[in-house]
């Protein structure tokens, strides 16, 4: 526990700015997940990828930018080799995008989201329309905008450059800490534990002994409470920290994962190239949503 509150590896803009009770509160019950906001980068990051790709996708392109990504299990040991690999991980994907498999003429599976590649047509005539029709249109053309041309997405995100190509800073998951609060503070949140618990074990010496007997039915009232709250603002501390080590063994072993899928993407075996190759010939084509056929309407009985 006094080994995580010492640890160095904290932003000072947010220990530098936290009261003794904010302090008091992070050592009780942590901060913020610093992972909160990884699931929605992970969305947008396969969405470029998807329509990097010309909406045509395998199962070793999204494996890095997957919440729980799949294990990666090399033949022999060695990077390079062919993989087995478990595609059922794929399926949140496809249903949360629209997608669909397609198993090529080889054997090979691929996944088509023709969704994603649809965008609006006639843009300018309908940026200038008012009312819930335009607030419509613009909001349909900013979800599929892009700012690379008709394909979208970013040129890294092409092939297993969408692999080799990971930032670690922005996709692999932060190791949560026990406390982002200054160490001293932290020092000081233990001390005032360790107090309220020396505290409430006299009180309860002085309540059996010293006391008078009209002080020491009051005192008896109130000190299981008093026992209680000195107990617990030592306890939760102490089973959080075994709490945080654990949840930061599994992100390691999930980033693990991340970095062998690179590694992997880096030194492609055979078997992958030929997936790549069929993704490639399956590529589909961008769609233009006609602004004239979207039918919506703010009528129930319709």
């Amino acid at each position: 526990l006094f080994d995580m509150m010492e640890s160095s590896d904290r932003p000072n803009k947010d220990s530098s700015s936290m009261s003794f009770l904010d302090s008091c509160y992070s050592y009780l019950f942590g901060d913020v997940d610093p992972n909160e906001e990884l699931a929605s980068r992970q969305d947008i990051k396969i969405c470029s990828i998807i329509r990097s790709n010309n909406g045509v996708v395998i199962a070793e392109q999204l494996a890095p930018y997957i919440s729980q990504p799949p294990v990666c299990k090399m033949n022999e040991g060695e990077y390079g080799a062919n993989t087995e690999v478990d595609e059922s991980w794929v399926l949140p994907v496809v249903i949360k995008f629209d997608g669909k498999p397609v198993v090529t003429s080889d054997g090979h599976i691929v996944y088509q989201f023709e969704n994603l590649l649809k965008t609006a047509s006639s843009e300018e005539d309908s940026s200038n329309d008012k009312g819930l029709r335009g607030v419509y249109m613009s909001v349909l053309q900013n979800l599929f905008k892009t700012t690379s041309g008709d394909g979208g997405g970013s040129s890294n995100d092409k092939g297993l450059e969408a692999v080799t190509s990971l930032d670690e800073n922005e996709f692999m998951e932060k190791k949560k800490k026990f406390s982002v609060a200054d160490p001293n503070m932290l020092f000081m949140a233990a001390g005032l534990g360790v107090l309220n618990l020396g505290g409430a074990v006299a009180l309860g010496s002085l309540s059996m002994n010293a006391l008078s007997f009209s002080t020491a039915v009051l005192v008896k009232r109130f000190y299981p409470a008093v026992l209680a709250y000195a107990v617990l603002y030592n306890a939760i501390p102490l089973v959080r920290s075994f709490v945080v080590k654990a949840e930061n063994n599994d992100i390691e072993k999930r980033n693990n994962e991340r970095r062998k899928w690179i590694s992997f993407a880096r030194n492609p075996s055979e078997e992958l190239q030929q997936k790549v190759a069929a993704m490639n010939d399956m590529e589909l084509k961008p769609q233009r949503i006609d602004e004239s056929k979207i039918i919506y309407s703010t009528d129930e009985n319709k």
